[in-house]
């Protein structure tokens, strides 16, 4: 694999593809500081493993201590030989060697040498020409005013590099976002503009934001530049970091988040890597004012992404719940535990069991893994990372004052011999880092490898890597004593020596008042100035010009602490002005009661009060939202259930509502169109219900008929009750759909033909009890064709017992069903008495019944399936007869309507079924239109009907 070129490549990924190094090694990893091949993925780690150049000219892999491993080919290896084609698993992600052609004019390559160790660059002095840089194999951007030297790293947004900013000589963090990013039109000016807002940001713990702009195409924006890193990639290179160490670091981004507070942000992802620190020492922190776009960057359409990292993410966050300043401090408590023991306070092999050990607050005391650190820092960081955000620090402030108690206070134990604890952990990763790169000699035939640190993090960068060098130069010696002829030229004129050091201090400050500075460091460059020029005239005015800006600073931080409690002091009242908690909030009202809050005029031109205004007054819409959410779904259970008077009262309530305010033109609150649009449809359903309440009691109508005709229908249905004189079990049948049936006009007629049908079931037991006192015992007999006579010996409730010809027999009663005449010729003068009213009644409702039985009988093979009967004139004729004997019992009042309109159905059935046989088929639908149309609740018409032909009667 020598003379062709080799790349490594990320399978079913469009990452661009690695070069495998012709010198050097390719480390391989998640991290985008200390990798140059980076591979984010599930189980990646920020440094996985490298590939490097072997003695042969080949190339070979090494693990770099992953905790999942490095999978060649399937298997796991340790260090292993690579060639073209092979498969190489890390993590989740699945990598491949492939040729990308031969290189004709590339030398073959030659181990590299081991890789001194990179010290510290030295303050860069002013001067118009930019220092030296390393140069680096990524492809710089131009962007005017700047001169690009070095890509420092990648992130989730883009690409870092180190630049010049040309107009003022200074070295700044150069961020360019990714083309993915740049075409998206919403997220680059989301970019902008929260990056200007950040610009805003100005305090010695939090890394200034420079400037924001597009070049040809290019978005960027440039930072402070922070010469060490984060503290992420000095505690993975070093380890675990001494407690003095961290308690400055603690201090510094406690007072860093002091200013946060101030300004009403949290960051929501404090974490190492997102606290740097200068080449003084400074620890500043990062991306504050630019959380809020990071956090949106890879979150899908519709989905809601936690943000922050797993590690350091406060359990409030897991659970999806507000983020506040407490939440910054458990994260910087995570931090700390980190940096004072080398590890993350939870771990496990995957994002989810790091987020479940987090929420069962399961993490090693620090004390038990760095034993040095005083029992009161200690406390600090336990307190910081509290489960409950109550338990926690309330504020940063309260933090600082803890931190500054513990650098205060005694220190804890004298040194020992060798040292103190704290010198000896600041030199032993020193030297273990250096052990480590004379030691990586040895990986892969003389290339210097990424071995661990003692701390137990990644090792020092490989060589050729863009990540700097832990180690840093010494200070510069002493300079030599003078010599005798040095001391000599310094007897010269000492007015004229003095006369040109206060040329120099003017000239000095008139270059200081030319710069481009910030109030808080012209000061500070003013101070400088004047220790440099002790005892010039410059150097007094110098100081008193920095002391009149330290005045203004104080005044200008006082007057907007003032502000910032006016601010909140109205904020609060506004919010409780709303009466959010209101379950039937009226947003009319709580907008207008929030704008009778006192001292609004005096924030009306406060950007900051019109923006958190803006904001509680669109909750404000948006929890109302919620709620006529929730009315409207009740407003359609009770349309559902046709409870319209419940439904107007509900709609005119929801209405009254939707008042709201007139808004000025552009000063209506994000939402309130919708109440416009939501009160006209409220209106609108209003003047509409008595139409909808008219359809309702249409479709229910429809529906109980559908279901009597159910009901009543089929083989076993209640006409062949009434055809056997079943009017018991007819009646249970009524019964059972009468309970279902809604509409009260079918509800009375279900409940009518029930009553009507136990009336009618008390007839025959009439016979029965009254045995005893018939006056004749003799009846033609309903099985005999030829209708003998014979003599009845006994009644029961199962029949009769008679005498024929052939002896004693038993006739059921079911015999006399659909026998009208046989039934009136039993019924008839049979007792020695009158019957009652009652009685009479009860006999009149049987007649009836089974002259409509027999009535159906006669028309049934007019509509069996097959066809082909033919109903002729004569049975016609015939058709009513029974309705003639039957209307003998039958009285007068409503039992004598119903049955007056099942006679009149049959009537009309009978006129439209002999039509039909006659093929006059207009004539026949006219007569069954008539039918339903005449008598759509006659219990004939029902019989034959499944209810959907109840449509013509409306």
């Amino acid at each position: 694999m020598s003379r062709k070129r080799y790349l490594i490549e990320v399978r079913g990924s469009d990452l661009p593809p690695a070069e495998l190094p012709r010198s050097g090694m390719l480390v391989i990893g998640s991290s985008p500081e200390k990798a140059g091949f980076c591979v984010d993925g599930q189980g990646v780690a920020g440094v996985h493993c490298a590939i490097g150049r072997t003695k042969d000219g080949g190339f070979a892999i090494k693990d770099l201590g992953s905790e999942f491993g490095t999978l060649l080919n399937g298997e796991r290896v340790t260090q292993a030989r690579l060639k073209e084609g092979d498969d190489i698993l890390v993590g989740s992600m699945r990598l491949r060697v492939v040729a990308a052609g031969a290189d004709a004019d590339a030398p073959e390559a030659a181990p590299a040498e081991p890789a001194a160790p990179q010290s510290a660059p030295k303050a860069r002095e002013p001067s118009k020409s930019p220092p030296a840089h390393k140069t680096s194999k990524t492809k710089l951007p131009r962007i005017p005013g700047y001169q690009v030297h070095q890509r420092l790293g990648r992130g989730a947004t883009g690409d870092v590099f180190l630049a010049v900013q040309e107009s003022l000589d200074r070295e700044v963090a150069l961020k360019v976002l990714s083309q993915k990013h740049e075409a998206d039109a919403a997220f680059v000016q989301s970019f902008q503009a929260e990056a200007r807002s950040a610009a805003a940001l100005n305090h010695p713990n939090v890394v200034t934001v420079h400037d924001v702009g597009e070049a040809g195409g290019v978005h960027y924006l440039t930072m402070e530049y922070m010469d060490r890193g984060s503290l992420e990639a000095r505690v993975a290179k070093e380890g675990a970091l001494p407690w003095p160490i961290v308690l400055g670091v603690l201090k510094d981004a406690a007072s860093g988040l002091v200013y946060a507070e101030s300004r009403g942000i949290v960051h929501r992802d404090i974490k190492p890597a997102n606290l740097m620190q200068n080449h003084t020492g400074v620890t500043k922190i990062a991306d504050l004012g630019l959380a809020t776009n990071i956090s949106q960057e890879d979150a899908p359409d519709g989905e809601r992404k936690i943000f922050g990292t797993p590690h350091f993410i406060s359990p409030e966050q897991i659970k999806g719940e507000k983020a506040d300043c407490r939440s910054d401090l458990y994260a910087l408590g995570s931090t700390a535990y980190r940096l004072l023991t080398g590890r993350t306070p939870f771990e496990g092999t995957s994002t989810r069991e790091i987020l479940r050990a987090k929420l069962r607050g399961e993490s090693t005391p620090v004390r038990e893994l760095a034993t040095d650190v005083p029992e009161a820092l200690a406390r600090i960081v336990e307190r910081l990372m509290e489960l409950e955000p109550a338990e926690r620090f309330p504020s940063a402030s309260a933090l600082l004052r803890e931190v500054e108690a513990v650098q205060s206070g005694p220190a804890p134990g004298a040194a020992a011999a060798g040292g103190s604890p704290a010198v000896r952990r600041l030199l032993v990763p020193g030297l273990l880092a250096v052990a480590a790169i004379l030691a990586a000699v040895f990986f892969l035939g003389g290339e210097p490898a990424d071995e661990l640190s003692a701390g137990g993090g990644p090792g020092p960068a490989t060589a050729g890597s863009e990540v700097p060098s832990p180690f840093r130069e010494l200070d510069d010696p002493q300079e030599a004593p003078p010599t005798p002829n040095e001391l000599a030229s310094e007897t010269a004129d000492d007015d004229i020596e003095e006369k040109l050091f206060e040329t120099a201090a003017e000239n000095a400050l008139l270059r200081l008042a030319q710069r481009d500075l910030s109030p808080a460091e012209r000061r500070d460059a003013l101070r400088e100035m004047a220790r440099e020029y002790l005892g010039t005239t410059a150097a007094t005015r110098a100081i008193e010009e920095a002391e009149s800006i330290d005045e203004a600073i104080a005044t200008a931080a006082r007057q907007a602490a003032e502000r910032d409690e006016r601010l909140g002091g109205v904020l609060t009242a506004m919010r409780e002005a709303a009466g959010l908690d209101d379950p039937a909030l009226r947003p009319g009202h709580a907008l207008r009661a929030m704008a009778a809050v006192e001292g609004l005029e005096a924030l009306e031109n406060d950007d900051a009060f019109r923006a958190e205004r803006a904001k509680l007054e669109a909750l404000v819409l948006s929890t109302a939202l919620e709620q006529f959410t929730a009315v409207q779904t009740t407003m359609d259970e009770q349309r559902q259930s046709g409870d319209f008077d419940a439904l107007r009262t509900t709609a005119t309530d929801l209405l009254n509502r939707c008042d709201l305010p007139v808004f000025e033109e552009g000063q209506a609150p994000e939402g309130s169109e919708r109440f416009a649009s939501l009160a006209a449809e409220l209106r609108e359903l209003i003047d509409s219900i008595p139409q909808l309440e008219l359809a309702h009691e249409r479709e229910v109508a429809d529906a109980d008929r559908r279901r009597v005709a159910q009901g009543l229908a089929g083989a076993k249905g209640i006409s062949a009750e009434l055809a056997r004189l079943d009017f018991g079990a007819a009646a249970e049948r009524c019964g059972a759909f009468a309970e279902e049936v809604r509409s009260p006009g079918t509800r009375a007629w279900s409940e009518g033909l029930e009553a009507r049908l136990r009336e009618a079931s008390r007839a025959i037991p009439l016979l029965v009890e009254e045995f005893d006192r018939w006056r004749r015992h003799k009846i033609d007999d309903p099985e005999d064709a030829a209708g003998r006579a014979c003599d009845v010996r006994a009644a029961t409730a199962e029949g009769l017992v008679v005498d024929d010809r052939s002896g004693e027999r038993r006739i059921p009663w079911s015999a006399f069903g659909g026998r009208t005449e046989a039934l009136d010729t039993l019924f008839s003068r049979r007792l020695e008495r009158n019957y009652t009213q009652e009685e009479r009644s009860s006999i009149g409702a049987l007649m009836h019944f089974s002259a409509l039985a027999e009535a159906l009988a006669q028309v049934s093979e007019m509509f069996r399936p097959e066809g082909g009967a033919v109903f002729t004139e004569r049975e016609a004729e015939d058709l009513p007869e029974a309705f003639v004997v039957a209307a003998e019992w039958i009285d007068g009042g409503p039992e004598r309507e119903a049955f007056e309109r099942d006679r009149r159905a049959v009537e009309l059935l009978g006129a439209a079924l002999v039509a039909g046989s006659d093929d006059q088929w207009t004539t026949a639908v006219s007569r069954l239109e008539s039918l339903l149309i005449e008598l759509p609740d006659s219990l004939l018409v029902r019989l034959l009907s499944d209810g959907s032909a109840d449509e013509l009667a409306r």
